[in-house]
């Protein structure tokens, strides 16, 4: 039997931040140092991931956002065993068709404790009622179901987190990584067949505010919350300097907090492989990356440049220092699964973004920020380009079959129908 292999992404995690103060690194057996991203933001860097394909390949990206890969060759079909997904990202979900390369799947309800009871944040998204009526509805409907304490504690927990958001009095439950850990735990011990799991933890994507488990010696408030935040007043200063020194500090403490429990999980699972990234980096308003803010319209080294670290690999290796791309990450898993070191043999690493990714409208320069942009990486330069300027080396040009002009020309809305909790939870993490 192959061995089993958990992919974990920390959702907008920064490498210099998770090398500063992740627990998973100091046990990691095997450290990629170098290794980029293929694009910006979750909707085409979960393809790329799973297909070793850039986003003008597979074709999702800004204006196309069905993550539906069952047409592609992915890592779960290149699996020999049982594949299992969990997720709390709205778009690596089976609202968007992620669900369906899985054998099992599982879309995690956020700030609650159960699966098996009602998810409350979808009933009140997708309900009618209002205020009181509101509350009696979700009251009839958990008695109605098959588990009726839990289904409450739920909508107790939901509550919670709504009212409590922004205070310093901590929410109970962090965003979903303590119950996505407990599902891949439970997985891999339970299966007579060799496991791939995959799971994407939102902890360090904004909003963000204070939960239990939390080190609040990171933050210099826990009574805040980046709700009131927006991405355009940040980028163009209109923001208060208090409010980006947290944003900081919050997404800091939030990787602290995920690779603990990411720790834990490797503990309870010693004989189990477990490959630690994230689908991409953030921008934190730092002259190195152009006092952006978030993660659109921009290939950053703080973007792109992501953490790449392997618990139990078959042998300890320590640093390496290669290039390496999420690209890679197909025949990195495959290699593992065979009980080797991945051999990584690149020169160039690329990474591409084709529009601006979903959220609010900038207040200006629409056309700039809804370019197609790429990047090349190789051991001693990066070159930048978009399709406002099209200057760049012949080697960098080599590494993509079309045109950046022809990619976003080629590049046409397509829609996906959604319903108004996951369109409520879009709102949430600043996407619409």
């Amino acid at each position: 039997m192959s061995q089993n292999v958990l992919l974990i992404a920390l959702d907008s995690a920064r490498k210099d931040v998770y090398d500063s103060v992740s627990h998973t690194r100091d046990i990691a057996g095997l450290r990629f140092e170098n290794a980029r991203a293929a694009s910006c933001w979750s909707v085409p860097s979960h393809p790329s991931i799973f297909t070793g394909m850039l986003p003008s390949q597979h074709g999702i990206h800004a204006h196309n956002i069905n993550l539906d890969l069952t047409d592609f060759d992915t890592i779960c079909d290149q699996w020999d065993g049982r594949t299992f997904g969990v997720s709390s990202n709205v778009y690596a979900s089976s609202s968007y068709g992620f669900n369906k390369i899985f054998d099992r799947f599982v879309d995690v309800p956020r700030y609650q404790p159960f699966l098996d009871g009602l998810d409350a944040t979808d009933y009140f998204r997708n309900t009618d009622r209002e205020g009181i009526s509101m509350h009696f509805g979700f009251l009839a409907e958990s008695i109605k179901s098959q588990s009726i304490v839990k289904s409450l504690l739920n909508g107790g927990a939901a509550q919670a987190k709504k009212t409590l958001m922004g205070t310093p009095i901590p929410e109970p439950l962090d965003d979903g990584a303590t119950l996505a850990l407990n599902l891949l735990k439970q997985e891999v011990k339970r299966s007579d067949k060799s496991v791939f799991g995959f799971a994407n933890l939102m902890e360090t994507h904004e909003p963000y505010s204070f939960f239990r488990g939390m080190d609040e010696n990171l933050v210099d408030k826990k009574g805040w919350s980046s709700l009131h935040v927006d991405r355009w007043d940040l980028i163009y200063n209109e923001c208060a300097k208090r409010d980006k020194v947290l944003m900081r500090q919050y997404h800091r403490a939030t990787v602290e907090y995920v690779t603990r429990k990411i720790a834990e999980l490797a503990e309870d699972l010693p004989n189990t492989t477990i490959i630690v990234t994230s689908d991409h980096g953030e921008n934190l308003g730092y002259p190195e990356e152009d006092n952006l803010w978030g993660h659109t319209s921009s290939l950053s080294d703080a973007l792109c440049h992501v953490p790449l670290d392997i618990i139990n690999p078959p042998t300890n290796v320590g640093a390496v220092e290669k290039l390496v791309s999420h690209l890679d990450l197909p025949k990195i898993v495959q290699s593992l699964a065979d009980g080797e070191i991945p051999e990584i043999d690149r020169a160039v690493a690329p990474a591409e973004t084709l529009g601006m990714a979903a959220g609010p409208e900038p207040p200006a320069d629409k056309d700039h920020w809804n370019r197609g942009i790429r990047a090349v990486w190789s051991d001693d330069q990066m070159v930048v380009w978009d399709s406002e300027s099209n200057e760049l080396p012949a080697w960098a040009q080599d590494e993509f079959d079309i045109s950046i002009e022809k990619a976003k020309s080629n590049a046409s809305d397509k829609d996906v129908s959604i319903d108004a909790a996951t369109e409520a939870r879009l709102e949430e993490l600043g996407y619409i």
